[in-house]
């Protein structure tokens, strides 16, 4: 095991097919480190190009404990599993190449919130595309209402399927990846976005248990075409 006496580890596992995308990405390696730059970051770039260009980036960010490799296996459910079996962790951030911390996590934001996320016993934490689940007609669905988080029961969750972004109880994320292990490349993530969170008449895809659920009331994530200044909760992504 490489990381060990963390809270919280990140896992990247991702691919980029184009210069276009990977000048998209590139600030965001640098603003891990800068809010979140104590956790362990652990990232496979599963691709043969631009290879180089990824690891430099991750590399020279900053990043105090950095994990990066280049496993081209194409079972995404399984290296995303070595990569969190590298360290012991109870909390995974799953994040997605193009997702950009905003300064909603100055001063230590992100630890308040995993404070939080333990305390009411969340297993996942939505982070993608929250803007409308955070405010207006959908806060009816929380039962717990605090400063930094909205929580509810799986089945009472305002969104019906996982976020790939999000925080997650180690073994939940685990579990669900299980769901996913036969299925190759891209389909794989697809799958597993489509794994339903409230219950869903028994169907295959469908997550292991009930969970407590929950979302940040700031956006603390936005897509890299998304602006970073200001953090409203209701931010249009």
């Amino acid at each position: 095991m490489k990381f060990t006496g963390h809270e919280v580890s990140i896992v990247l596992n991702f691919v980029c097919y184009s210069k276009q995308r990977l000048e998209a990405i590139q600030p965001n390696a640098s603003l891990y480190a800068k809010y979140l730059g104590d956790y362990p970051v652990l990232v496979n770039y599963n691709e043969e190009e631009f290879s180089p260009d990824i690891s430099a980036l991750f590399k020279n960010a900053g990043i105090k404990n950095l994990h990066f490799q280049n496993d081209l296996d194409k079972n995404w459910a399984k290296v995303t599993t070595d990569l969190v079996n590298m360290t012991d962790s109870p909390y995974i951030l799953y994040l997605t190449e193009d997702m950009m911390p905003t300064e909603c996590l100055a001063d230590n934001y992100f630890k308040i919130l995993v404070e939080e996320f333990e305390k009411y016993n969340c297993s996942h934490m939505a982070l993608s595309r929250i803007s409308k689940y955070n405010n207006g007609s959908y806060l009816k669905h929380y039962h717990t209402k605090t400063s930094h988080l909205l929580i509810c029961e799986s089945d009472d969750s305002p969104f019906p399927a996982l976020s790939l972004d999000a925080l997650y109880k180690r073994d939940f994320l685990t579990e669900n990846l299980k769901k996913v292990w036969s299925i190759e490349g891209i389909p794989a993530v697809r799958e597993f976005e489509r794994l339903f969170i409230r219950n869903n008449g028994g169907h295959k895809r469908q997550i292991n248990n009930k969970i407590t659920n929950c979302v940040p009331v700031k956006n603390i994530l936005i897509h890299k075409h998304g602006s970073r200044k200001g953090c409203p909760s209701g931010l249009s992504l």
